[in-house]
């Protein structure tokens, strides 16, 4: 038996979107977003808040973590909302290689209609999971921030960098291990499952820099 559908034409479940675009702009969280963005666009390289007694992440995480986030995306303001169903994206949101179904990486519509790889319609298709992980790794993002201030708040300083300290080092290590992966998706036959390892890499390069960096800690006013 088929799941329901919640929408019975692609003009209602696009009037939802905007609709829920609208709300979400005006929102606390979603001005919060915008505001992170460009936080991090503009914060220096060389920022003064780090983690003592570790050493600098490496230059190419430095490059990576800048990347550009489509901060208008319908998709990405509907993700970042509490009650997203994200099932669809579970598959792309853990650490490469990845654990894959036939619809993960499906090259037919809706309408079950074949798509080529590199037709504009599977592009797009594409894209959009892209959008949709961005903005449930956002709202992720400012969970952790929070409970990265709340420890900082009830275990102290010193005792809260070691804490983050041992987390960096944990994900440099992942790091290393998503870099050697990069030869096992071909960007020309393969170009979903290439798009989101560059996706997670990219995003594990952020949540490096920002940790290393101590961005989840308010900057004095």
């Amino acid at each position: 038996m088929g799941r329901r559908a919640k929408y019975f034409t692609q003009e209602e479940k696009a009037q939802v979107d905007r609709a829920r675009a609208r709300k979400y702009n005006a929102s606390e969280r979603g001005v919060e977003v915008r505001t992170q963005r460009r936080q991090l666009v503009h914060t220096s390289k060389t920022a003064k808040k780090r983690i003592p007694r570790l050493i600098p992440p490496p230059d190419i995480i430095r490059r990576l973590a800048f990347f550009e986030i489509d901060c208008d995306s319908q998709r990405l303001h509907a993700a970042c909302e509490a009650d997203f169903d994200y099932t669809h994206l579970r598959a792309w949101l853990k650490q490469p290689p990845f654990s894959l179904s036939q619809n993960d990486t499906r090259t037919y519509n809706d309408e079950g209609e074949e798509q080529d790889v590199d037709s504009e319609a599977y592009i797009a298709a594409t894209h959009a999971l892209e959008m949709e992980l961005h903005g449930v790794r956002l709202r992720r993002e400012h969970e952790h921030d929070q409970r990265r201030r709340d420890e900082l708040h009830h275990l102290g300083w010193h005792a809260a960098m070691d804490n983050v300290r041992r987390d960096v080092q944990g994900l440099l290590e992942s790091w290393q291990e998503v870099l050697a992966l990069k030869a096992l998706y071909d960007e020309q036959t393969q170009p979903r499952q290439f798009a989101m390892w560059t996706h997670y890499r990219d995003w594990l390069a952020r949540t490096i820099y920002r940790l290393y960096y101590l961005h989840y800690i308010p900057a004095p006013s």
